[in-house]
């Protein structure tokens, strides 16, 4: 067998670049930052979906999940996954997620050796863990204690992917544990993704705050877990990979938390990849978490036969990047992201809408009757192929979620996934 690196993936729901120090100087993230600073940071990197199941599917299979999903939340098991070419190359496997999303049963758990997911957290402790951990997942510090147990058993080389979800709401993680505080916060949050339109500047000012509390105390859980692989000597034969899912609206467009929208605050995530045989680097060109799996292949010399449909993207130049707010569902919802401009279809309502990224970054001047012809006609033949030469081929109809996982998803703010 060849001597492959161990790949490290660190997935970080729900987390915005412009709440990091290697893309906005915020303060924030000091361990993120010095990671940044021996790594690649991919400056503008979008996910294939506002969601975790619609953007997951990409990350693990280097497909469009319009391909590769069967139903809402479940992967077509003829699709292979990251966890499952790595297995055949001969990696040890193993995956700690904390997302009700991502758990046994919807197919991301293929090709894992072992497979701790949100749900055998739970069985720890019942609704005394609800009570303690006050969210409706497992904290980082949890999660990082089953990590590193792992990586003192683990055979190398491995793959490791560990999801963390502290920094999706409703925001608990970073803050002291208080029974008032609990209530508080948990009211505020059904509030904001339940009622959006109540929510006073003080509450949203109040979710930011919490917002970033959580981002700081995942930055120290990563601080804590980068100290262990140093005391492995991890970082010398080890690709270590940190991203996000997708973003998070704090009513840019009229809601919180993220929802099937097509907007940046929820698309564009951060990207940074730490490889001991490259060199600090900031790549500014386009891409999407689509090209995470076949990028990381290439830089880990892993040969494959499979024809993905992401590029490897340090050696490819995009044009556009597609994202879809639907790909479970018949009509098509879809963004078409080029350096300058942010095309959006929206079949169910025939709407079309078309942002100046470079004028208007925060998408709020729709020029579609105010642009030349000529560009809607590129975008609209951008859209016509791509639907025509990737067809939704998953079932449209299914939703994989037992009574339990319901009511943690209902609590995180997927009321209308739930129906």
């Amino acid at each position: 067998m060849k001597d492959y690196p161990n790949i490290i993936l660190l997935t970080i729901d729900a987390l915005r670049p412009d709440f990091i120090d290697c893309y906005n100087d915020c303060g924030l993230t000091p361990a993120l930052k010095k990671f940044a600073k021996n790594s690649i940071v991919f400056e503008n990197t979008f996910t294939q979906g506002p969601l975790t199941p619609l953007s997951f599917p990409a990350i693990f299979t280097g497909m469009y999940p319009r391909k590769v999903m069967d139903g809402f939340g479940k992967i077509n098991k003829n699709f292979p996954t990251f966890a499952q070419i790595l297995k055949e190359k001969g990696y040890e496997t193993c995956g700690i997620c904390s997302n009700h999303f991502l758990v046994k049963g919807t197919g991301f758990e293929k090709g894992f050796n072992i497979f701790y997911d949100a749900n055998d957290f739970m069985k720890v402790g019942g609704l005394l863990y609800r009570w303690i951990y006050p969210a409706a997942f497992p904290n980082a510090d949890t999660v990082n204690e089953k990590a590193i147990k792992m990586l003192k058993k683990i055979k190398r080389p491995f793959f490791l992917w560990i999801h963390y979800m502290d920094t999706h709401g409703p925001y608990f993680t970073g803050i002291k544990f208080n029974p008032v505080h609990k209530f508080h916060n948990e009211f505020l949050w059904i509030k904001a993704t339940r009622r959006p339109k109540s929510v006073t500047k003080k509450e949203k000012r109040k979710l930011k705050t919490l917002y970033k509390k959580a981002i700081q105390y995942i930055d120290q859980k990563l601080h804590e877990l980068f100290k262990v692989f140093e005391d492995m000597n991890l970082f010398e034969n080890s690709i270590i990979i940190i991203t996000s899912d997708h973003g998070e609206e704090f009513a840019e467009h009229g809601e919180f938390s993220h929802s099937r929208k097509l907007y940046d605050e929820l698309l564009r995530v951060p990207l940074i990849i730490y490889s001991p045989k490259s060199k600090h680097a900031r790549i500014k060109k386009i891409m999407g978490l689509i090209d995470l799996l076949p990028t990381v292949f290439k830089i880990a010399k892993i040969e494959t036969d499979i024809n993905f449909e992401g590029k490897d993207i340090l050696n490819f130049e995009r044009k556009y990047v597609i994202s879809e707010a639907n790909p479970d569902k018949q009509k098509n919802f879809i963004a078409i992201r080029t350096e300058n401009w942010k095309y959006i279809f929206d079949e169910e309502k025939n709407k079309e809408e078309l942002y100046d990224i470079r004028r208007d970054p925060l998408e709020k001047k729709n020029l579609v009757e105010k642009v030349s012809k000529q560009i809607l006609y590129e975008f609209r033949n951008i859209l016509k192929e791509f639907t025509e030469s990737c067809p939704k081929t998953g079932n449209t109809a299914d939703r994989y979620f037992d009574d339990k996982i319901k009511k943690h998803l209902e609590f995180l703010g997927y009321i209308d996934e739930m129906k």
